[in-house]
């Protein structure tokens, strides 16, 4: 007796956010004659059961397995042409910036962070752009990605550094942007507006962080840092302020390591 043949002949799946749907075609190649056959469909614990000679069923389901058994009466022992078993890997997502970067205003040699938060499967890749071109890292420029969030910080920031920055997220399923605008204030010429004082700044040297360590009056051109760790090493640097802003930095010292007496750094400086 001649017997009936089933086989696969379309699998696909259609991604939706978390459930997976999965379309199924079988068809029957026949004999002479055709033959009724039962297609049994188990999806978890539900079996689905059809008769006909070309049936297709589909699932939505965030599950991933799936087997197909085909009886016909004829074929029943026929392994090879009546079970079919296959699996599906799930669909990747492509990444989406659900908390997007912000704008940025910061004085001329201050600090500036860009952050933002993206979704999708992993691994993603994070890229900085800025007039089209990526950033690297650099001493007063660094980056991270953890958690999801992007992290580009700007230390000792000037006017060049203002402009539009773009992150860029990339993933095998796809790509997602978004932008900010960082704006770097300069201070406007003074005039010959007398000076008020000065800044001290230092900086640990494993850090690319300038932050302010004393303010003294414009007559003091001397300090005594207390606030210094033993045996850490800092750079140090001056600005000078007056009614209408805060100066450019002078250029930095050499690392000074702080050996004794303890928590104490003697600053002596030239201001011209």
């Amino acid at each position: 007796m001649q017997f009936s043949r089933c086989s696969l002949t379309r699998a696909d799946y259609r991604g939706m956010m978390t459930s997976l749907v999965l379309l199924v075609t079988l068809s029957l190649i026949q004999a002479r004659t055709p033959l009724a056959f039962l297609a049994t469909w188990e999806h978890r614990q539900l079996m689905f059961r059809q008769a006909s000679t070309s049936t297709s069923r589909s699932f939505s389901s965030s599950t991933l397995n799936y087997l197909i058994q085909i009886i016909n009466k004829d074929i029943k022992e026929d392994k090879e042409n009546s079970l079919k078993h296959f699996q599906f890997s799930e669909p990747k997502k492509p990444p989406r910036f659900d908390q997007p970067l912000q704008p940025a205003t910061a004085e001329e040699g201050g600090n500036i962070q860009l952050s933002c938060h993206v979704q999708g499967s992993q691994p993603i890749r994070i890229q900085w752009l800025k007039a089209g071109r990526e950033i690297r890292a650099s001493d007063r420029c660094n980056f991270s990605f953890a958690n999801g969030v992007a992290l580009l910080e700007l230390a000792a920031v000037t006017k060049s550094d203002s402009g539009e920055y773009v992150c860029k997220a990339s993933n095998m399923a796809g790509t997602d942007t978004c932008r900010s605008k960082v704006t770097v204030k300069v201070p406007e010429y003074d005039g010959g507006t007398p000076i008020t004082g000065y800044i001290i700044e230092l900086r640990n040297r494993a850090s690319i962080k300038w932050e302010p360590a004393m303010t003294t009056g414009a007559d003091e051109l001397s300090a005594i840092l207390t606030d210094v760790v033993e045996n850490e090493e800092y750079f140090f640097r001056v600005r000078a302020q007056n009614m209408v802003g805060v100066g450019k930095p002078s250029p930095a010292t050499r690392a000074v390591k702080i050996m004794d007496p303890v928590g104490k750094f003697y600053c002596d400086c030239i201001i011209t």
